[in-house]
């Protein structure tokens, strides 16, 4: 099902998010938000898919605490649905 392979991707979509951060690598990040904010939109995760907007309005500003904060809320619910 479609919320399955969202839930298996999401926790490696985060990370590589992570990892452009570390590396200050601005394009792979846009590209990762990008992917990590359309995947959310599939699966109705509309809080998360607001973290991603309020970072790529003000990039300099990264929301990682509140990024993972969102990827965990969206995935207990999503178990909690499967």
């Amino acid at each position: 099902a479609l919320v399955d392979i969202y839930l298996a991707s999401v926790h490696q979509d985060l990370a590589d998010i992570e990892r452009c951060v570390r590396e200050g690598d601005e394009k792979a990040l846009n590209t990762a938000l990008h992917k990590m904010k359309g995947a959310a939109k599939m699966v109705g995760a509309a809080a998360l898919v607001q973290v991603i907007e309020r970072w790529q309005r003000a990039p300099g500003q990264p929301l990682v605490e509140e990024l993972k904060q969102a990827v965990e809320e969206v995935c207990r619910q999503l178990g909690e649905r499967a």
